[in-house]
């Protein structure tokens, strides 16, 4: 799907409820770097995953994704799997650095928080 066909879909949808006003106003300037960013976010998508559902490709690969209508169904499943663990609530793309390295690894509770209120470590 080419961004102006997001943009056409998006505002189609928008156009079936009441809520909006002029559908027309709005644009998906920012909806393919957003997924990019959540699956950067994830680490469901290698680099090169990534550049290939972003569409930045060489030359000699562009004929190549064009000619293999199938080549991407595998991105495309990832990114239903990061919306469905969004929609869990499994993962939260607007956690910061820090709080998303602090699910990888398994920690809930911070340092801090064994320190008393107001003391800071040595």
């Amino acid at each position: 799907m080419t961004t102006g066909e997001a943009c056409l879909f998006m505002r189609e949808f928008l156009s079936l409820g009441d809520k909006i006003d002029d559908p027309a106003a709005y644009t998906c300037h920012s909806a393919k770097s957003t997924i990019l960013s959540w699956m950067a976010k994830s680490n469901l998508m290698d680099f090169d995953s990534r550049r290939l559902l972003g569409h930045h490709l060489s030359q000699g690969v562009i004929s190549t994704l064009t000619y293999s209508r199938n080549g991407m169904v595998r991105l495309q499943h990832k990114v239903h799997q990061v919306l469905q663990l969004i929609k869990t609530g499994e993962f939260d793309p607007g956690l910061t650095r820090v709080e998303r390295l602090r699910n990888m690894v398994g920690i809930i509770d911070g340092p801090e928080s064994d320190m008393p209120a107001g003391e800071d470590e040595e």
